[in-house]
């Protein structure tokens, strides 16, 4: 009777101050300093190369990173010269986004590499390339502009040159997935770029696609690949380009990673929120045993008709064939501790490093920070579980980033990947004019739920409770899924 009887404040001051009810932190070490911005960076399989990662650079130089070589500077190993789409050297604002293993690439060595070229020339749109490359770790560098034409997906006349995706993975069935954006320019208007057509279903703009590279649709000398099964645009008949789309509605994805059953695109907003969505394999793909072509609708993740969670800048009607689908996670622009101003996406971590453990099955993530580029940022990384299934909700936990001494910050986060060994990595861009960057590896994990005082225990009825979510809230965040809810989000 007496607990009850207290006043609230009274009895927060007579228990003293709350501890946080988590201490999560990321202990992280330096692996390669002042180097080119690795963009993209993927584990290399097979027996000794365990602490070795394939690196894509802005600057369009792809390397061989080893960890475990002592000497920093003697770490990085550049295989090839700068990647030349189309033969031709990377232009002003050309940027290699994406590189992903083929699926036999331990007995071929095969990988690609996806990039978005930037033109004012109207006789050479933008567009977004992927080819082929072929890696010998025990050979010399190779030429650059040794590429295999894989895809080329052209913009509309009116794109002007940014937002154009650019993510890449390829899936167990050796399928490449990547992703393209609405071809408009930050912060335009509305009536700059292409933005006004990403919900036309005859372009190819703020998509996801899916191809097969071992099979060949096409006339078009750069587009080899065929559309799979799974595709509502396979089988019989004369294909398009559009039938490698799977998923339509998004700005800018430009990270795409495939985990198991779950494909998990981070879409860059524009003026208040930044998303990630969950493609699942098994349910979002079509089935001809069981869909209808006349009636499959592809997931519609919103854009420019929505934005995360609230209305977009435009609006209209969803074309046919589509379904409005609700992101997996959203947060606000803002300077919060769940809050940020460009998603960067992440790696789910499988078979970690026991190190890491606390981050097994979580998708890692982060964010790139706001503008102008030159203001310094406070890295954000959070995770969640890419395979939750509540009630409307994906829930993030807040991470703190610890350093060696004068060996931090990273920097805008760009990148982040996981090499055979399960070790996690981060990667900063530090310049944006000369693309320079750090990559750390994490070295240790900690996730530890503070005890409360036993006398807080209690009140778990009533007042007790209140204050355990209140701390609890501190360090995790959920997001609505669930239309009905979703305005309730904090800003």
């Amino acid at each position: 009777m007496l607990l009850r009887a207290t006043p609230p404040l009274a009895l927060i001051l007579m228990l003293g101050p709350l501890a946080p009810a988590f201490a999560n932190t990321i202990e992280l070490v330096k692996v390669v300093d002042d180097a080119g911005a690795i963009v993209d960076a993927v584990a290399i399989p097979g027996a000794g190369n365990e602490t070795k990662l394939l690196t894509l650079s802005l600057n369009g130089q792809v390397s061989v990173i080893d960890r475990a070589e002592t000497d920093m500077n003697a770490r990085t190993d550049p295989q090839f010269t700068n990647i030349q789409p189309g033969g031709e050297a990377l232009g002003a604002g050309d940027s290699p986004i994406g590189i992903a293993l083929a699926a036999d690439f331990e007995t071929t060595g095969h990988f690609y590499v996806s990039t978005v070229l930037r033109t004012d020339d109207p006789a050479s749109p933008a567009r977004n390339v992927i080819e082929r490359y072929t890696l010998d770790v025990n050979g010399p560098p190779v030429d650059g502009a040794s590429g295999v034409p894989v895809a080329s997906i052209d913009y509309p006349e009116e794109t002007v040159v940014d937002h154009r995706g650019g993510a890449i993975d390829v899936d167990d069935n050796g399928f490449i997935w990547f992703t393209t954006g609405e071809g408009d320019s930050a912060f335009s208007g509305p009536d700059a770029g292409a933005r006004d057509q990403v919900q036309n279903e005859t372009t190819i703009l703020g998509s996801v696609f899916r191809i097969d590279p071992s099979g060949d649709d096409f006339a078009d000398p750069l587009n080899n690949w065929a559309v799979p099964e799974g595709n509502v645009g396979a089988g019989n008949g004369p294909k398009s380009l559009t039938d490698g789309i799977v998923a339509r509605g998004l700005r800018n994805p430009f990270k795409l990673k495939i985990d198991g059953n779950n494909v998990l695109i981070a879409d860059v907003g524009e003026f208040d929120r930044e998303e990630v969505n969950r493609f699942r394999i098994d349910e979002d793909l079509f089935d001809p045993t069981v869909d209808d072509p006349n009636t499959f609708q592809l997931p519609n993740y919103g854009w420019p008709f929505r934005e995360g969670d609230i209305a977009g800048p435009d609006t209209g009607v969803f074309p046919p064939g589509t379904l409005e689908t609700d992101p997996f996670y959203v947060y606000a622009h803002g300077n919060g501790p769940f809050d940020g101003f460009s998603v960067t996406g992440g790696i789910v971590g499988r078979d970690l490093d026991p190190a890491l453990a606390a981050l097994e099955g979580l998708y890692v993530f982060g964010d790139f920070g706001g503008f102008p580029l030159s203001v310094p940022q406070v890295e954000q990384v959070w995770t969640i579980d890419p395979d939750s299934q509540p009630a409307g909700f994906a829930t993030a936990t807040l991470w703190e980033l610890l350093f060696p001494e004068d060996d931090g910050p990273i920097g805008r986060l760009i990148a982040f990947a996981m090499d055979g060994s399960g070790v996690i990595y981060l990667s900063g861009l530090t310049d944006i004019g000369t693309q320079s960057g750090n990559l750390f590896a994490v070295t240790q994990v900690t996730a530890a739920e503070v005890p409360l005082p036993p006398a807080m225990l209690l009140l778990a009825g009533g007042l007790g409770l209140l204050v355990v979510n209140r701390a609890s809230g501190l360090r995790s965040r959920s997001s609505s899924r669930d239309r009905s809810q979703r305005r309730a989000i904090p800003r």
